[in-house]
């Protein structure tokens, strides 16, 4: 949106576990026609850099996506350029100018997989989202999966992943990719796996998971579905719990 009221050029990168600097300079991609089977291209910074060099007046937005994902070494490789616009990392050597800076946003977003370093975290202003409510959760699926009979099996999981105090609770995107696995598989879908697959995703982090199911009988995390959904729903949400039980509540992998 921001993008689009601007009319900025807009470069996104998903981090992934693991994530160095180098990552955000050049993108290996896979070329048949060259010698060693690899390709170098641009990546997501030095892409901006040339957009902003490139003209006079362009802004241009940087989105690192899941910047906690990243080893601790790239906060200060990302400081010394928010503070000096230089990126100066073995062949690449850049400097922005003031103007080209002023044109520059980056944005980060972040779950609770590491800190960032101090010295970043003086330098960025923070936006904190609240957890999304059940309800909230109920209609953005109901968007794309109206007709679909567990919706209410995974809301009610959306709100255990928040309860057992996973880093990152179930997104929205996360869940429908279960319902659309569910809905392919059928009587053959084991909640289990597809829990794991698509939500849990680490032997840790579904053991945090079950540890929880299995020791806590979520009193508070019904009252709080209760007081989030009219009567009704909150009846059904809790009989579909009941009778579902042990396909959606997961176990250890």
């Amino acid at each position: 949106t921001l993008c689009k009221i601007e009319q900025a050029e807009k470069y996104f990168m998903q981090m992934f576990p693991g994530s160095r600097e180098d990552d955000l300079l050049l993108k290996l991609i896979p070329d048949e026609n060259s010698k060693s089977g690899i390709k170098l291209h641009d990546g997501v910074l030095i892409q901006a850099v040339k957009a902003l060099q490139n003209s006079s007046d362009k802004i241009v937005y940087i989105i690192l996506d899941e910047w906690d994902k990243t080893r601790p070494s790239a906060d200060s490789f990302l400081l010394d350029f928010l503070q000096s616009g230089r990126i100066n990392y073995n062949s690449y050597h850049y400097i922005l100018s003031d103007s080209e800076l002023a044109r520059l946003r980056i944005f980060i977003t972040m779950n609770d997989e590491r800190e960032l370093s101090e010295p970043l975290l003086r330098r960025l202003p923070v936006l904190h989202f609240e957890y999304l409510s059940a309800q909230q959760v109920k209609s953005a699926l109901e968007m794309t999966h109206k007709e679909n009979a567990y919706i209410k099996n995974v809301v009610i999981l959306y709100q255990k992943t928040i309860a057992a105090g996973l880093p990152k609770p179930a997104t929205i995107q996360e869940l429908r990719q279960l319902l659309d696995a569910i809905s392919l598989l059928g009587n053959e879908a084991d909640w289990d796996t597809l829990v794991f697959q698509f939500v849990t995703k680490t032997v840790e982090n579904h053991n945090l998971l079950c540890d929880f199911l299995q020791t806590n009988e979520n009193q508070e995390l019904n009252e709080e579905i209760r007081q989030e959904v009219n009567p009704d729903e909150f009846t059904e949400m809790q009989e579909a719990s009941e009778t579902e039980n042990d396909s959606y509540i997961p176990k250890l992998p």
